[in-house]
């Protein structure tokens, strides 16, 4: 079976795309994990009201968060929230709230650079995908199984006594 992509344009695309993959793969790591799997570890953090450990930690995964999504994807929807939330709410139970806006702010401009980013790639990709060409159809239904199909309607009317 041959390739399922014409050469060309599409090709690099996904080539380029491929390997943003891989480099966000990189960029997500923090103490060796990715991001997400520090969650445990924040909730123990705030649980203990060892604020200050929490806030560092935090810090580091929202860096990590906005180096990964600095290599936008098609269709990236954002950021994830809770860890700007997390850090915010810290803040606030700090009596901070100047910094828990901040972080906010921070939230707001990083998910519309991204949204905005993922939207472009998603442009592109939907651009390299109308160069290769229609996609196939989906096969339309022969006439026996059509027949079959009024068959069966008709019989299931006719045991259960409903007209059309």
């Amino acid at each position: 079976m041959g390739p399922l992509l014409m050469p060309g344009k599409a090709d690099s695309y996904l080539m380029k795309h491929g390997a943003a993959e891989l480099a966000r793969e990189q960029l997500r790591m923090v103490d060796g994990r990715p991001y997400h799997e520090h969650c445990d570890d924040v909730r123990r953090l705030v649980k203990a009201k060892a604020y200050d450990e929490a806030v560092g930690l935090l810090l580091r995964l929202i860096e990590a968060i906005e180096r990964e999504h600095a290599v936008p994807l098609p269709g990236d929807a954002g950021v994830a929230p809770w860890y700007y939330q997390q850090l915010a709410g810290i803040y606030i139970k700090l009596a901070r709230r100047d910094l828990a806006d901040e972080v906010g702010d921070r939230f707001i401009r990083t998910n519309e650079r991204v949204k905005a980013a993922g939207a472009k790639a998603k442009a592109e990709m939907t651009a390299a995908l109308v160069q290769r060409g229609p996609a196939p159809t989906q096969a339309t239904p022969s006439a026996g199984a059509v027949d079959f199909g009024r068959a069966m309607g008709g019989l299931v009317r006719m045991l259960t006594g409903r007209r059309r």
